[in-house]
Parts: C-alpha cells; structure tokens; sequence
C-alpha cells in the first residue's frame, strides 16, 4: 500500500514512518511537512492512504480534507491528534475522514486499522473491476444489438416497431449519407486483424463529416471485411465536401495499410437515412466493389460510376423529364428493342441499366417516364404479347413460355389468366374475335 504521512514536526514523521515499517515492510512510504506540500504529493504519487496531523500552520487537517475530497483519484486520509477531543473527531469524519487516531499512536490500533483500509481498498478494486466487465459486456451486447438493427434496416428486413425504434434513438429522420468500406485482410494478418477496433477507428475516422456509427455488413472467413458507415449531418456532396471525404477515407486507409488493400463506395446524400438510406446502400456497395475502385485510388462516389465507364453514352443519356429530344427518342427506341429481342432471357432491371449505362435507379424513373409503365410492368406487357402471337400461330403453351421467359410453364399461366381473364389453353381454342387484346 502507498502510504503518505503528513505533520510538520520531523520527529513526529520519522517516528510514524518507523513504526509503520516495523510490521509492515513491504508498504511504500513518504511524508510531507504540511497541507500545500502533501496535495502537490498527492497529484504526483497517487498514495492510497494518507495520514495526517489534525493541527498543522497554514492549513490544518479539516481544510486538508475539504481539499483532498476535490481530487481524483481521492486517498483515504486518517487523522491524527493529540488532542483527545470527541468535537474534532466528529468533524473530521464529517468532512471524509476513513478513521482517527490519538498520539502516542498505539501501535496494534495502527496495525489493525491499515489491514482493515487495505482491505476496503481491495474490495473497492475488485467491485470497479467487475463494473468495468459488466459495462464492457453491456456495451458489447448493445453493439451487437445495434449492429443488427442497422444490418436489418439496410437489407430492408427490419420489423416496423425495430424501425420505429431505430428512428427514434438513432436520428434516423435526419440528413445522412452511408459509405460501404471493403478491407481486403492479408492471410497472414488475419490473426491479428481486429473488427471491433477497425470499426470504431472508421467511427472516429468518418466523424469530421458528422456523426459516424460503423458496423459489420458481411465478413467472409479467410478473405476480406465489408463494413458500413452511417453519417449524420447534411451532406450535399458538393466538390469541397467529396474532397473532405476523399481525406477521411485516405486517413482510414493509411493507418490499416499493413492489412491490406481497402476501398470506399460512397452513396447519394439522403434527405432523409430513414426512407433514403437501404437504397442509398446499395448503390455505395455498387460503388465501392466495382471495377474502377483501382483506378480511383480506392474511393469511388455512386455517380461516378456510368460517366466513367462510358462517357459517350453519358453524354446522351437523357435527364428526367426531357424524352422529347431526338437522342432521347432514339434512346428509348433502342431500349426498347433491346428489350423485346431478350424477352426469352432472364432479364432484370439492373441488367437493363448497366446494358444501357444506368444508374439502375435512375433508369427505374427513366423508362416509367418514357413508356408509362414500371421496368416490371412493361416486361409483362411485351411477353404477353408475344405469348398471344405465338398461341395464335399454333405454338404449344409449354414453348410458348419458354419463348417468353417463363421456365415455369404453371407461373406462366397464371400470369397469362391475371392479364387476360383467360387461360392460355381457353385462348389458343378460342375463336380470334373474342380474345382480349392488349
């Protein structure tokens, strides 16, 4: 135990210094002569007891003890008086004081009460190190917890009363962005590669641009981390606020370089996280797992990706709303026929977009502006067509699905019937004035 003795007689220092280390030789001692002195020992050594003269100039015991309450980590202090008085007994165990002790000090008294204090102060330890445990296993079960909400919110998956509550504890109905981070984890680091560092590093990394929460989107063993960012705080990805993220990233990246390559994808800025956010996603994991990351020295913004890839097709890709030029018009017509020449494919909204180079989002708006109806809607229509044509010209139902896109000849007619009112059997009987026309 570290054992601090205050008193401004010497004699009366050296004697209690002795004595302590008569039966207990393993305590490190020291002393000081008055209340100025000890405070500045206090903040130097950090003693875990301190015993004291109750009446010493400048400063006596009481005053020293107001004083020591203000520090931290604060001693135990004893006070020690050769005055017998009950009043200076009771002040001083008023003001903090662990115990009080009347010179000449008895030296079994002495004796019992340092076994009795250090054994309160092991206790003491021991009940702080299991707070601490307790705390750290409360905060780990939280994260966790937390990690899943998010994981489930951005994968669309999450429970409307989940939703509510992330919305309400998470700010959720703020302005935001979300940036999908890859880290490519050598195999002879993975031992050492720590994820619950790594994600409050990207906290602390993505913070200038706002309030940053960093979880776990997928992990594969033996390969590589992918991991998401939410930001809070308006961001409109203007060129000062890309190049501040740019920094942000490189400074994450520079400081896991020794475990290997990493790369961003930064998605659109969000009015809102909450509604914004799942699709806000996945256009940054577009980014951030596309081709070009190599060229762009690891970051890549959504936006970035269609104009770099093919800048021509960029350049007469129509904006919304304006399908009346004439490269706009040519556009929708190859489209178009690009569609109808596939309608026997697996065909997929972002298989159109990346053919035509899309944004798939922005190309779900772009062809329900210029044909009226959704990518969805419009397949339908046009397989249905065909399928009447090809009933018509006497094909048989199960090719006739094939040709349309439909493996499953049962999924086929049932879509068939919900479009017509009629099966494709009752169709291809029936006379050609009573079929439903699209």
């Amino acid at each position: 135990m570290k054992i601090l003795i205050v008193d401004d007689e010497p004699r009366h220092r050296r004697g209690m210094m002795n004595l302590i280390l008569s039966f207990r030789p393993g305590d490190r001692l020291n002393a000081a002569g008055d209340g100025e002195a000890a405070l500045a020992l206090i903040r130097e050594e950090r003693p875990d007891l301190v015993l004291t003269d109750i009446r010493m100039p400048n400063m006596d015991g009481l005053e020293f003890l107001k004083r020591v309450e203000e520090e931290r980590p604060k001693p135990r202090v004893v006070m020690v008086s050769a005055y017998n008085l009950f009043d200076y007994a009771q002040q001083a165990l008023r003001h903090g004081a662990s115990d009080y002790l009347l010179k000449p000090v008895d030296e079994n008294k002495l004796a019992a009460m340092l076994d009795r204090i250090e054994e309160e102060i092991s206790a003491e330890e021991r009940r702080k190190r299991e707070e601490d445990e307790r705390d750290l296993r409360l905060a780990r079960t939280q994260s966790v917890y937390r990690s899943r909400l998010f994981a489930e919110w951005i994968g669309g998956s999450l429970a409307p009363e989940e939703m509510r509550e992330l919305e309400r504890t998470e700010g959720l109905g703020e302005a935001g962005l979300v940036i999908f981070t890859e880290l490519d984890v050598r195999e002879e680091r993975r031992g050492a590669f720590d994820v619950e560092r790594f994600l409050r590093e990207s906290e602390r990394a993505w913070s200038p641009i706002g309030q940053a929460f960093s979880f776990a989107a997928e992990a594969y063993p033996g390969k590589n981390l992918q991991t998401v960012t939410i930001v809070r705080g308006s961001c409109l990805l203007l060129p000062e606020q890309r190049q501040a993220i740019r920094a942000c990233g490189e400074r994450l990246r520079a400081g896991w370089t020794e475990y290997g390559r990493m790369f961003h994808g930064v998605g659109p800025a969000c009015a809102t996280l909450g509604a914004e956010g799942p699709e806000a996603f996945r256009l940054a994991r577009e980014a951030g797992t596309h081709g070009i990351r190599e060229s762009l020295s690891g970051m890549v913004f959504h936006d970035e990706l269609r104009t770099r890839e093919a800048p021509q097709a960029a350049e007469r890709r129509p904006k919304p709303g304006s399908g009346d030029g004439g490269d706009a018009d040519a556009l929708v017509r190859d489209c178009l026929a690009w569609i109808e020449e596939r309608l026997h494919e697996e065909l997929t909204l972002e298989r159109a977009a990346e053919r035509f180079f899309f944004n798939p989002s922005y190309f779900s708006t772009w062809i329900k502006q210029q044909t009226g109806d959704t990518f969805t809607s419009h397949l339908t229509k046009a397989r249905m067509r065909r399928a009447r044509a090809l009933l018509e010209a006497g094909r048989r139902i199960g090719e006739t699905a094939e040709a349309c896109g439909y493996p499953d000849t049962k999924y086929f007619c049932r879509v068939f019937k919900k479009m017509h009112g009629i099966s494709p059997a009752a169709y291809k009987r029936g006379p050609k004035s009573g079929r439903t026309a699209e």
